[in-house]
C-alpha cells in the first residue's frame, strides 16, 4: 500500500473566499485571494461571514482502477479560537489535472463533485496544533 504526504506547493494553488452577509440573509460582498498563508472554513450562523477555499495538490498520479483506501485533510491552526459549533463541507473538484487558482469568477465555475462530507460542529482549536477533517473517501 502506498501512502501520500502531500502539501499545496504554490500561492496559487491554494485560495480563500468568503462573503459577507446581511441580517436579512443577502450576500452583500465577496472577497477572494490566493496569497493568504490563512485559510477559513465554515461559518457560524446565516447572518455571518461564510467562508471557503481551495487546495490543490500537484504530482499526483494515481493509476487507473486503483482503489483508494482512505483519505483525509490535516490543517494546522493558525491561531488558537473558542468558537465550538462551525459548520463546513468540503467537496472535491472534477478534473484530471486542475488548473491554479485565478480569480473568484474562475473558483466559482468549477465543477465540484456531488459526494461531499460535512465537517460541522469543529470544536475550538489552538494555534500550531494539526486537525484532521472526517473521512473523505467518498469524495
Amino acid at each position: 500500500m502506498t501512502t501520500l504526504n502531500l502539501q499545496v506547493g504554490a500561492s496559487s494553488d491554494d485560495c480563500r473566499r468568503y462573503t459577507e452577509t446581511n441580517q436579512y440573509g443577502v450576500e452583500e460582498a465577496t472577497q477572494f485571494d490566493t496569497n493568504s498563508v490563512i485559510t477559513y472554513v465554515g461559518h457560524q450562523d446565516q447572518f455571518s461571514r461564510k467562508y471557503g477555499g481551495g487546495q490543490r495538490f500537484t504530482n499526483i498520479t494515481i493509476p487507473k482502477g486503483a482503489t483508494i483506501v482512505s483519505a483525509s485533510l490535516t490543517v494546522r491552526a493558525y491561531f488558537s479560537n473558542s468558537i465550538d459549533f462551525v459548520k463546513t463541507y468540503i467537496k472535491g473538484e472534477l478534473a484530471a489535472n486542475a488548473a491554479t487558482f485565478s480569480t473568484l469568477a474562475d473558483f466559482n465555475a468549477r465543477t465540484r463533485t456531488s459526494a461531499q462530507v460535512s465537517h460541522d460542529n469543529i470544536p475550538p482549536w489552538t494555534a500550531d496544533t494539526d486537525y484532521t477533517t472526517p473521512a473523505l473517501l467518498t469524495i
